[in-house]
């Protein structure tokens, strides 16, 4: 088991200890006047017996519940995110291609812009660029394996969008598709962080 399940199931397990000193603390006000010997209040009377040991834990078991519940929807959210895309052949590099670094946007419009094959000039007209924005993007792209050098003649080379490239276009417009798909809001998220 790696160490990182082993951190995840300890803090599922710290959490579940908070919610349950939360869920007393709660509870004890509206159950002890009416049965002195109800099992919550038993439960709340030995965590006041061991106030010393559990104090600090009871005093903050608030933050550390909702905290501990945070944790986890992260780290569920991030798999699921993890999943789809590794599902559709694509590493976390690619994610962070197209998602988080710098220039993401403009290399996602350049490859919707070749599905037929063109030249840097012809993309940076399309995209009203430089064409030695679109030259660096474009490199890349290829070195991702999201776009292929077609053909060249004397040194104007022709750059079309490959399968991976496809299938990515194709992910991210069915995410858009889905408003409560994971990865659509985390490349929202991520795209409006890089603005």
């Amino acid at each position: 088991m790696s160490r990182l399940r082993i951190l995840v199931i300890a803090i599922a397990a710290f959490t579940a200890l908070n919610t349950i000193l939360v869920f007393t603390q709660l509870l004890t006000p509206l159950v002890a006047p009416a049965s002195a010997g109800g099992a919550i209040t038993s439960l709340s009377n030995s965590v006041e017996r061991s106030r010393p040991i559990l104090g600090f834990f009871q005093a903050n078991s608030y933050g550390f519940a909702a905290g501990g519940w945070v944790f986890i929807g992260t780290i569920i959210w991030r798999g699921r995110i993890r999943s789809t895309w590794r599902r559709l052949g694509f590493e976390q590099d690619v994610f962070r291609l197209v998602a988080s670094s710098r220039g993401a946007r403009t290399r996602i419009t350049l490859l919707e812009a070749m599905a037929a094959p063109k030249d840097r000039l012809q993309l940076a007209n399309e995209l009203g660029t430089d064409w030695n924005v679109v030259d660096r993007h474009v490199k890349i792209l290829a070195q991702y394996g999201l776009v292929t050098e077609e053909r060249a003649y004397g040194k104007v080379k022709f750059y079309r969008m490959t399968e991976s490239g496809r299938n990515l276009l194709k992910l991210l417009e069915e995410s858009n598709e889905s408003s409560h798909s994971p990865v659509r809001i985390s490349l929202e998220t991520r795209l409006a962080a890089t603005k």
